[in-house]
């Protein structure tokens, strides 16, 4: 299971090797999530998604984007748009991070509602 673990983290940093090169091996995995934050959590979720898109940045080779977007004059509506090499990157790496452990316990009772949408990005490539 630990070989099989390296293996994908291993095939997500050649496709992050490719992605610095300019070209994907395969379209862009891209998750968009509509979050709805219990009022009086604004600010320590806002607080929290920051360092949590931070952490997925930095150390994260499959994460190519984690865009955090609040809808202005709702201060608990938050979007977020995070882009992945692949799927794996997302699921196999990502989900499995501490970063994100931590980030999914401390926000979780703060969360009213989330709704996630899954595409392939087409352009630009």
């Amino acid at each position: 299971m630990i070989l099989g673990r390296h293996s994908r983290l291993s095939a997500c940093l050649r496709r992050q090797a490719v992605v610095v090169l300019g070209q994907l091996e395969e379209p862009m995995f891209v998750m968009i999530v509509d979050i709805m934050i219990k009022e009086g959590h604004e600010n320590e979720y806002r607080e929290a998604i920051l360092r949590q898109g931070q952490n997925s940045r930095q150390s994260e080779p499959g994460c190519l984007r984690f865009d955090i977007l609040q809808k202005p004059g709702e201060p608990r509506s938050f979007t977020l748009c995070e882009g992945y090499t692949d799927q794996a990157a997302f699921y196999e790496v990502h989900r499995k991070t501490a970063h994100y452990a931590e980030y999914s316990q401390a926000t979780s009772s703060w969360v009213e509602s989330k709704s996630a949408r899954f595409y392939t990005r087409l352009w630009p490539e």
